[in-house]
């Protein structure tokens, strides 16, 4: 197996929940484990708080995972940036990842896109608590680069911490198979 088909391979969470699906027509722009680092992902200059890389064992799941946590960030916004992606003309793409929430404070992730116009298109503040969600969306593509940003956003509060965590990203040019937007 060569390392392009590796990149399609999807593994299941342990929660039960079905695999992703990727249409071989699709051109893979950015998949990322974040098993050996953050993929050309890194923290933007302008966020009071980070989002960091560990290794988690929760929701049933265990492996690596970039994460904000509500000490840690001290009730800033965190905000994860893609590197700029090449769409080769694709007019949509499919964004793919699961995600983590929990905690006794208010806790949420959104994606923004930013190109051509700047837009959320995914946010989701309601706690996954002992299992990892699955998103799969489409996005619209306007001009030939796209770059998204991951923003947690969190509460210190007297009464606990909160979770923000994501894995298994991949940005694919062509529709989603599924279209499942859980939040």
């Amino acid at each position: 197996m060569n390392a392009a088909n590796e990149m399609l391979q999807l593994k299941p969470v342990e929660s039960g929940n079905e695999p992703f699906s990727l249409l071989a027509a699709n051109e893979v722009l950015l998949s990322c484990s974040f098993t050996a680092g953050t993929c050309g992902m890194f923290n933007r200059p302008d966020s009071r708080a980070d989002w960091s890389r560990e290794y988690l064992t929760i929701g049933g799941r265990y492996g690596y995972a970039m994460v904000v946590r509500g000490n840690a960030a001290n009730n800033h916004f965190a905000r994860l940036q893609t590197p700029n992606l090449s769409t080769n003309d694709a007019r949509i793409g499919c964004m793919r990842f699961r995600y983590f929430i929990s905690g006794r404070t208010p806790a949420s992730l959104s994606v923004i896109k930013q190109g051509f116009v700047t837009q959320y298109v995914f946010a989701n503040a309601h706690k996954t608590e002992d299992h990892w969600e699955a998103a799969e969306f489409d996005v619209e593509f306007l001009g030939d680069k796209v770059m998204f940003y991951f923003e947690a956003d969190t509460r210190v509060q007297d009464y606990g911490d909160s979770v923000v965590a994501f894995t298994e990203l991949t940005i694919s040019t062509g529709s989603c198979q599924n279209k499942r937007y859980l939040g």
